[in-house]
């Protein structure tokens, strides 16, 4: 939904408990290793790689969701240790239509946390392009949480190139650069990424 100002609103679904549950999210990682591309997000004041266990995932029921994830430790997850990160990019599925094509991202993103779900509003910059509703970094933990980050803005920069684009797939390179707190537990400060990706339903 887009009001007069030119932001979207939007209560985000759950993302097969992607969202909600830290441990699900580590055991879904897929293969252990660091691979091509970076992931990193500011922790204490410096920055810390999320570079093992990549996974990609996509959604799309109204809108076309790009979720990007990392973890900074390539141990068993059995071990309940590590923390993650992931990028969710949320894009207008009737304008993203088929095809390649690249898609510049630019604005900023708030993310609430309510009783019952979470919701996102994006302010777009004149440079974004319309398929882009929206773009931001979470951040989860094993390890005894920081008070979880309810209401968070994240200034976000980046293009989004698809090589493949159909309604089952998506495959190309994801560019990003956050300045603000990430959500969710174990919060971090600013973020950046350069990923590739493959991800079908």
């Amino acid at each position: 939904m887009q009001s007069r100002d030119g932001m979207t609103s939007n209560p985000i679904r759950p993302l097969r408990r992607l969202s909600s549950a830290p441990v699900a999210l580590l055991l879904l990682l897929a293969a252990c290793g660091a691979e091509d591309g970076t992931l990193r997000v500011i922790r204490d004041g410096k920055w810390k790689d999320f570079d093992h266990q990549r996974r990609s995932e996509l959604s799309a029921d109204e809108e076309t969701r790009l979720v990007l994830c990392g973890s900074d430790t390539g141990r068993n997850v059995a071990e309940d240790v590590g923390r993650s990160a992931c990028i969710h990019v949320v894009m207008d599925k009737a304008l993203l239509g088929t095809g390649p094509r690249t898609l510049e991202l630019a604005g900023t993103s708030y993310v609430k946390k309510t009783e019952t779900l979470r919701s996102y509003t994006f302010k777009p910059r004149v440079e974004n392009s319309p398929e882009m509703k929206a773009a931001w970094v979470q951040t989860s933990c094993f390890e005894p949480p920081d008070p979880v980050s309810l209401d968070v803005m994240q200034v976000v920069n980046g293009r989004l190139v698809l090589e493949e684009n159909s309604a089952t797939h998506l495959r190309g390179r994801m560019r990003l650069k956050m300045e603000g707190v990430t959500y969710g537990p174990c919060y971090g400060g600013g973020a950046e990424a350069e990923l590739d990706f493959d991800a079908s339903l």
